[in-house]
């Protein structure tokens, strides 16, 4: 048996579309955190690199202190340079790394904002399929209902058709016969 259309499939539809809609967002804010992570795991490395710069500047002015002839103020005044342009360097980039693990953090709260809004928009989804399920099931339920009663009213007349004829051919019959009163059989005794 088809069912009519659903009422409120236009709803469905719309809820359908803002779950990929939600779904879309998602991803997008997924790709988001994803970048800012990799920017700050960059910024860490760079950090990382920093402070192996300045490792490997003070091994190569211990090796030249081991040197015949080495200018061991000069190397220091040096060396000395090099780690203050390195610290500087170094608060710098914690800087960065500060303030990118601050937009890591943003985007992951808009990640979950979107998370959270997938979840809402699946629900309403969710509800109104549900309630498609219902009515169909109300439907189906009135349908089958009407088309027995339809079957009963259609036996009820065939029957009561039926009894109209059977009642014509047996007063035609009587008819035919005669109407006699008095029964034609035996009666009476022996």
């Amino acid at each position: 048996m088809k069912l009519p259309p659903y009422p409120a499939e236009q709803i469905l539809g719309l809820r359908q579309k803002a779950v990929e809609e939600a779904e879309r967002l998602l991803r997008e804010r997924r790709l988001a955190t994803e970048r800012e992570r990799q920017k700050l795991a960059k910024l860490k490395e760079e950090r990382l690199e920093i402070d192996r710069r300045k490792a490997a500047a003070q091994d190569e002015f211990q090796k030249r202190l081991g040197q015949p002839g080495a200018n061991i103020m000069m190397e220091n005044e040096r060396l000395v340079a090099y780690e203050k342009r390195c610290v500087v360097e170094a608060a710098a980039k914690d800087a960065e790394i500060r303030q990118q693990d601050a937009e890591v953090k943003r985007a992951e709260s808009r990640e979950q904002d979107a998370k959270f809004e997938l979840n809402q928009r699946i629900k309403e989804l969710e509800a109104i399929k549900e309630h498609k399920k219902e009515w169909e099931k109300e439907t189906r339920r009135e349908l089958e209902e009407a088309e027995e009663r339809k079957l009963e009213e259609i036996g009820e007349v065939m029957h009561t058709t039926r009894e109209r004829k059977e009642q014509r051919v047996q007063k035609e019959r009587r008819d035919a016969h005669g109407h006699g009163g008095a029964g034609g059989g035996d009666q009476g005794g022996a």
